[in-house]
């Protein structure tokens, strides 16, 4: 376990963008539907995609997170019980962290993990995991870390260069 902390704490900017990429294939695919055909549905999900483009180029230029935060806040007041306010909250805590606001980052994942999204909540307790991990709250890490290997949102793995376990998805049946 203590490999999984390791190579997430070295490999923070691919791990970020790794989460990125997979929510929007997710949210390419419609994995957020939840009422299809209507204009709100559309709406929601037009701004969502703006917020995720947003983000990719605030976190290639490390500036402008406030902006993904405040437009977060408007899609999560507008649409409160959608798929997509969920997953802005997941922006606001990468931004929140992103700007230095630990706590911040840290309330906004507890409460997705809360929640218990079968999507949000895996993708809150990696990014909370990884968070302990960077800022030396290693049994933290180690914590949330072994609750995702339990639950089956990742499988550990010691087959691969470096010698120590690294973190993989699921195999798909």
């Amino acid at each position: 376990m203590r490999g999984v902390v390791r190579l997430i704490g070295g490999r923070r900017k691919a791990v970020l963008s790794g989460l990125v990429v997979l929510l929007a294939v997710l949210a390419a695919g419609g994995v957020w539907s939840y009422s299809s055909g209507s204009k709100r549905e559309a709406e929601a999900k037009a701004r969502m995609s703006a917020l995720m483009d947003r983000f990719q180029i605030v976190a290639s230029r490390r500036e402008g997170f406030e902006g993904v935060i405040t437009e977060a806040q408007e899609i999560r007041a507008r649409y409160p019980a959608s798929p997509e306010a969920r997953l802005a909250r997941y922006y606001m805590a990468i931004s929140e962290e992103s700007l230095g606001h630990t706590d911040r980052s840290t309330e906004h994942l507890e409460a997705l993990i809360a929640e218990g999204d079968v999507l949000m909540k895996p993708l809150a307790q990696f990014a909370l995991g990884r968070i302990y991990s960077i800022h030396g709250d290693t049994a933290q890490a180690m914590v949330i870390f072994k609750q995702l290997e339990d639950s089956g949102a990742y499988a550990v793995s010691a087959h691969h260069s470096g010698g120590h376990s690294a973190a993989e998805p699921p195999a798909m049946h």
